[in-house]
C-alpha cells in the first residue's frame, strides 16, 4: 500500500484502507496516507482478533470488518461478525472512527451489522444480482438497516 498510496491519492482517492495482516510498517503507512491528505483505514479478516487494532486506533478513520473471507462476491455472511463489530465499537469508545462491513451484506444481514455498530455497509451481490434491480435493492437495504 505504501508504494501505491501517492498514485491513488493523486488520481483522486480520498481514502485508503489497508489490511492488518500485511507484513508492512502499518504506523508508517498510515502516516504517509494522512500526510498525502487522505483518510486512512484498517481492514481485518474474519479470523483476525480485533485487539490487533488497539495500537492504531488514534491513527485511523475507518475500520473495515470483513464479514466473509476475502476472495469473491456472493459468499454468505459469517454470523460471528456481529460480535466482532460490537467488540470494535467498544474498543473505539468516543473516537470518531467509522465501522465499515463488507461481505454477505443483504436485507437479512444488514440490520445485525448496524445494530452492533457498523455505519458503512458494502453490498454487491444483494444489489447487482437482485432481480428487483439496483434502485429497489438499495432502497430495501436502507430500510432493513434502519429497522
Amino acid at each position: 500500500p505504501d508504494r501505491y498510496a501517492e498514485s491513488f491519492i493523486s488520481a483522486g482517492a480520498d481514502h485508503i484502507t489497508i489490511h492488518m495482516e500485511l507484513d508492512i510498517d502499518i504506523h508508517n503507512c498510515l502516516a504517509q496516507i494522512h500526510e498525502l491528505g487522505a483518510s486512512a483505514g484498517l481492514c481485518i479478516k474474519p479470523d483476525t482478533n480485533p485487539k490487533v487494532l488497539n495500537p492504531y486506533l488514534d491513527e485511523i478513520d475507518v475500520i473495515l470488518v470483513m464479514t466473509v473471507e476475502p476472495g469473491f462476491s456472493g459468499q454468505s455472511f459469517l454470523p460471528d461478525a456481529a460480535t466482532k463489530i460490537s467488540t470494535i465499537k467498544e474498543m473505539i469508545g468516543s473516537r470518531n472512527i467509522h465501522i465499515q462491513v463488507d461481505g454477505g451484506i443483504s436485507v437479512d444481514t444488514v440490520r445485525a451489522c448496524t445494530q452492533h455498530g457498523a455505519n458503512i455497509c458494502v453490498a454487491a451481490s444483494s444489489i447487482f444480482k437482485n432481480p428487483m434491480g439496483t434502485n429497489a435493492s438499495i432502497k430495501a437495504l436502507r430500510v432493513a438497516a434502519e429497522k
